[in-house]
């Protein structure tokens, strides 16, 4: 008798509906590019937050995170997945 246990399934996370995953990007970057692509393609459900060089959320990224803050950056509120450069 062989069993098999789901792994990946979201019974086994600690999920919580906490809205929508948030993309902080700006128009000219080629990687954000590909992910508003992919999104689109796959039809999720985002929330696009605007970066421009000089702006205020950015400036708060690199403050938080450091010189090293990429875009596009992805937060999963339902996760607390924070991911650069997704």
């Amino acid at each position: 008798n062989f069993q098999i246990e789901e792994t990946c399934s979201k019974a086994n996370t600690q999920i919580s509906d906490s809205g929508p995953i948030l993309i902080y990007e700006f128009e000219a970057c080629p990687f954000c590019r590909k992910v508003r692509e992919a999104v689109s393609i796959l039809s999720l459900e985002v929330e696009y937050r605007p970066c421009p060089r000089n702006g205020s959320i950015r400036r708060e990224i690199k403050e938080k995170y450091g010189d090293g803050a990429t875009f596009p950056f992805m937060v999963d509120p339902s996760t607390g997945v924070e991911l650069f450069e997704s």
